[in-house]
């Protein structure tokens, strides 16, 4: 049966079927999760540890297709299902979850969480703003008094500073009352993640936020890849994982591609890139005809991409503390520079 053909009705049904029997197995299936979830890292801890808490409650195969993290536990259980033996046993389930995980879980030991990597920039920043504050409040005041008395003619610099110290004077409640929401914004950002960080696998909240484009492509082939492999045609799955990307443009992507494909057009014949990311690869996965070799190759190809994606964002993240130290440096420098040049100045004027 080609791959650009719909699935018989009964053959979805009778996978459905099975889903469901393996989902009766859904707290044995938590337990091991959470169990195998303690030798992890802790972002991979935390993820996982979610998961394990969303399969104690009860489950549908519709939601199983929809997480692939969890499709990804499911499927070497099906096989064990189908033998017919009985109930899965415990060995089984801890099997099918430790062979979950190794494909899931990205070995990087840099795969850090964003708030970690952040911790230095945001410790100079922090540390800028409060000299930046006690120079405004206490120096600079005193500064612009003295240089009215002598009636001096001050120079740009010198008057950007005391301006920015009017601003911080008059606003700073203001600019505080700001600031606090926006670290509490950035706080459950860096807990939560993303919805595709908490479905997907081996992508990092670094990776999602920054690298964000290319990595929900990554996850949606990954996505694709299990639901070929569970038994779906390829426009079926294709429009299961865009409604489960985090992207609003390659959900409705998707959705129009599914609705190509089942109406016998190819649309990955000319496909070169989606969202402004490069794609030929997934372009010539898609266009193979078995369901397992494009199941494989897209596998292939998500790993592929994530690890594109974890080199741009571990870039941006390494050149980011160093530029904010040239920031903080700039910015003391020009404070400095503007306190004292009208007192150089009037020391030159002496001395001539």
């Amino acid at each position: 049966m080609s791959n650009h053909e719909p699935f018989a009705a009964d053959s979805s049904a009778a996978a459905n079927g099975s889903l469901a029997v393996v989902l009766q197995a859904h707290q044995e299936i938590a337990s091991v999760i959470k169990q195998a979830a303690g030798d992890l890292p802790a972002a991979h801890k935390n993820q996982r540890l979610s998961l394990g808490r969303w399969f104690e409650q009860p489950v549908t195969p519709d939601q199983v297709l929809g997480r692939p993290d969890a499709l990804s536990i499911c499927l070497p259980l099906l096989e064990s299902s189908k033998s017919g033996v009985g109930s899965l046993s415990r060995w089984q389930i801890e099997d099918a979850v430790h062979q979950s995980l190794g494909r899931m879980y990205s070995p990087h030991p840099q795969s850090l969480r964003l708030f970690t990597v952040l911790v230095y920039p945001l410790m100079l920043l922090l540390f800028c703003g409060l000299l930046v504050v006690g120079f405004s409040l206490f120096l600079v005041p005193e500064f612009e008094r003295m240089f009215r008395e002598i009636g001096l003619t001050l120079p740009p610099a010198t008057k950007f500073v005391i301006d920015l110290s009017h601003l911080i004077q008059d606003w700073g409640l203001v600019i505080v009352a700001l600031l606090v929401p926006a670290v509490v914004v950035l706080w459950v950002v860096t807990r939560t993640g993303s919805r595709q960080t908490a479905n997907t696998t081996g992508v990092g909240k670094i990776d999602g936020i920054l690298a964000g484009g290319r990595q929900a492509v990554a996850a949606w082939a990954w996505h694709v890849g299990l639901l070929l492999q569970f038994g779906l045609s390829q426009a079926d799955a294709i429009a299961k994982a865009g409604e489960a990307s985090c992207k609003i443009q390659l959900r409705r992507q998707s959705a129009a591609w599914a609705d190509q494909i089942r109406t016998g057009y190819r649309p990955f014949e000319s496909l070169a890139h989606i969202g402004g990311q490069r794609c030929q690869l997934l372009a010539e996965a898609l266009k193979l005809n078995d369901s397992a070799d494009q199941s494989a190759m897209l596998h292939e190809v998500a790993t592929i991409y994530h690890e594109r994606g974890h080199v741009v964002s571990r870039w941006w993240w390494e050149w980011l503390a160093p530029a904010i130290v040239c920031f903080v440096s700039i910015l003391i420098g020009l404070i400095v520079t503007g306190l004292f040049m009208p007192l150089v100045e009037l020391i030159s004027g002496l001395t001539t």
